[in-house]
């Protein structure tokens, strides 16, 4: 009887996440994919370096190192097996998915009566906070961090500690956030803390020899920046609110909320906090409600000196579904949970959707300029920004191509071609001039930009820029100078790419 339930919050978990089948590969997904064939490289550090993005106004020292070698390893066989098509990567984060929620249903079981239980994994299955997570392809570190940081739990819960140490190294090896495994066993199991506490001091003692650091502001906001307490509050509002409604978590349209409508957002955090406190004090199993809010603040601390991401809530979110469990899930919640999740996912698909259509675009001028081994963009669409250089070397592997992003988009969402900015072809290259509003303000150009200084010029791939209005704080106008015999230039008109006449 026991697989019943188990077979029904599988299919669940799948059918509300389905849609993201059919999407498109989005940002970092290029990125990881262009590295993937290289497996041994995955074993070590992987950094992200600033160049790479083709904005001209990064510093080249600009450089974001992980260590996630079973996250980045994972994408190999993929590449072999599907090569580019993205149905295969969606398929396999959406496995992932399905067999954390069944891990859910386990843990439950362990601390709750059935009922409970199913409770638990049914709002995990179809929880809206997980489009990020899911639909993502690039968010895989945190799906397989979840399933091995379950996995453990489960295990250790059940007196197997060998298998427990080996699902505790499978977080671990996927992300650094599962270091508070141990702290949460110290509420459950004191030999199962001691021996996962000794296995993630030893992997953070060889992640320290294998990458220096941390990534740079505004990647990470670390004690001492002058921003940490409004990222690491207003974050934690929008986390929560997000976990009991929903919210924008997302720096590109979060930031802006945190910053504009910060009033309303304290309000609804702190009504999402009290309901949890509420849910927590009526539950009719004390032990399990409190143990899902330590596994929520836990599973949170992590992720607060990071730039907001509605991926960093996959683990935390079991937490809920525990504390909801132990007072249990009404159909119409479930009901409304799920609509919503398949709202979402319509939306990140229409999202990724005209992001890549950029890209086609992109890929359609370069087929139809063979002598083309320079790419110059002003104005890139912001959807299409993260890897775009690198998923034009990706889907055209055969040709040496450099490509240099003068400007993005200075509106993320308009489309209107009033709000594009005036670009005119020069004799030796072009101009651009920001109409509806300066360059640089946006989330995505600040964090290529960091704590550098705006260059008043700079050189890249062989495109010489000059800045001919404003700073950082307010750039209006831009020049690039280049070989035109060689170099393709394309302007940004709504979501679309066009050879600049």
């Amino acid at each position: 009887m026991a697989q019943r339930p188990a077979l029904g919050v599988a299919l669940l978990a799948a059918a509300a996440w389905s849609p993201g089948l059919l999407q498109p590969l989005f940002g970092d997904d290029h990125i990881h994919l262009e590295r993937s064939l290289q497996p041994a490289e995955a074993l070590g550090a992987y950094v992200l370096r600033g160049s790479d993005s083709g904005a001209w106004w990064t510093p080249p020292d600009l450089a974001i190192p992980y260590f996630r070698p079973l996250a980045s390893l994972s994408f190999w066989p993929e590449r072999v097996l599907w090569g580019l098509h993205p149905l295969g990567f969606h398929a396999t984060n959406l496995a992932l998915h399905v067999l954390a929620t069944w891990l859910v249903l386990r843990v439950g079981r362990r601390l709750l009566p059935e009922a409970g239980a199913l409770a638990a994994a049914v709002l995990f299955a179809v929880h809206p906070a997980h489009a990020e997570a899911v639909l993502w392809v690039s968010a895989r570190a945190d799906l397989l961090m979840t399933v091995g940081f379950l996995g453990a739990v489960d295990a250790f819960l059940g007196g197997r500690l060998l298998l427990g140490a080996a699902c505790t190294l499978v977080a671990l090896a996927s992300k650094e956030a599962a270091v508070v495994l141990p702290v949460l066993m110290l509420a459950l199991d004191r030999r199962a803390a001691l021996l996962s506490g000794a296995l993630a001091a030893g992997w953070l003692g060889l992640r320290s020899l294998v990458i220096e650091g941390v990534p740079p502001h505004p990647f990470v906001h670390l004690p001492g920046d002058p921003d940490f307490l409004w990222n690491a509050v207003g974050g934690t509002l929008l986390y929560l609110l997000d976990l009991v409604l929903t919210a924008p978590v997302d720096p590109v349209v979060g930031f802006p909320l945190m910053s504009t409508a910060w009033p309303l957002l304290v309000v609804l955090g702190l009504c999402a906090a009290a309901l949890l406190g509420s849910l927590a004090h009526r539950s009719p199993h004390p032990t399990t409600a409190r143990l899902g809010l330590l596994w929520l603040g836990l599973t949170l601390l992590p992720v607060l000196p990071v730039s907001v991401g509605e991926r960093f809530l996959y683990l935390p979110s079991v937490g809920l579904c525990l504390l909801v469990g132990s007072v249990g899930l009404p159909r119409w919640l479930a009901g409304t949970a799920l609509v919503f999740s398949l709202a979402k996912a319509a939306v990140f698909g229409l999202v990724v959707g005209r992001g890549h259509t950029a890209i086609d675009d992109a890929l359609a001028a370069i087929d139809a300029h063979p002598a083309a081994r320079r790419v110059v963009v002003a104005d890139l669409p912001a959807g299409a920004a993260l890897g775009f250089p690198h998923a034009l070397r990706l889907h055209r592997p055969h040709r040496e191509l450099d490509v240099v992003v003068v400007t993005l988009a200075p509106h993320f969402l308009d489309v209107d071609p009033a709000f594009a900015s005036s670009v005119t072809r020069a004799s030796d290259g072009l101009e651009v001039r920001a109409v509806s509003g300066p360059y640089l303000r946006s989330y995505l150009e600040r964090a290529y930009l960091g704590e550098a200084d705006l260059p008043a010029a700079a050189t890249l791939d062989g495109v010489q820029v000059e800045v001919l209005e404003g700073d950082r704080d307010g750039l209006t106008a831009v020049a690039a100078r280049y070989d035109g015999a060689t170099t393709l230039a394309l302007v940004g008109r709504g979501y679309h790419l066009e050879v600049l006449p």
